[in-house]
Formats: structure tokens, C-alpha cells, sequence
């Protein structure tokens, strides 16, 4: 199961890169804006990913507060952690 979930930067205007642990485990990652909408889903992806505050239809997500969910295939709790995209 994944046991760490972080983002860096927390706050950014290009990208923020989301990594987890054990790197090597596939997962699939949600993100939500602040209404609790998904704004951006990807599956089967390793540790790395790079999302560069664009929904599912590639459009520019305004600024604000961000959720990234994340879990493994095997794992019903998932983990998660929030982060902030300005201009």
C-alpha cells in the first residue's frame, strides 16, 4: 500500500509534482477543487507525476485550493493531501 503522499511545491503557478510511496506502486490519482468536483483524474501511474493545473479537457483550472487523492489498486483508504495553485 502507499504510505506517503506529498506535493511539491504545496503552492505553485506551472506545475506541482506529486510523489508517493513505495515509489514504484501503481496508483490512481484524483484531484478535486474546492467544491469537491474532480477536475483531473489519471490511472495506473508510478510515483513522478507531474500535474500542470489542467483539468481532463486540458483547460486551465483557476486559482485555489486543490485536493490529490491518491490510491493503489489493493488499497480501499486512500491518502491524500492539498495544494494551492496561484498565478
Amino acid at each position: 500500500p502507499i504510505t506517503q503522499l506529498n506535493a511539491t511545491p504545496r503552492t505553485f503557478s506551472q506545475n506541482t509534482r506529486l510523489n508517493w510511496s513505495p515509489a514504484q506502486t501503481k496508483a490512481n490519482l484524483t484531484i478535486y477543487d474546492a467544491t469537491g468536483k474532480s477536475v483531473f483524474t489519471v490511472k495506473n501511474v508510478t510515483s513522478g507525476f507531474i500535474w500542470n493545473g489542467t483539468d481532463n479537457y486540458g483547460q486551465t483550472c483557476p486559482n485555489g485550493v486543490y485536493l490529490c487523492r491518491i490510491n493503489s489498486i489493493n488499497q480501499t483508504m486512500p491518502l491524500q493531501t492539498k495544494v494551492l495553485k496561484i498565478r
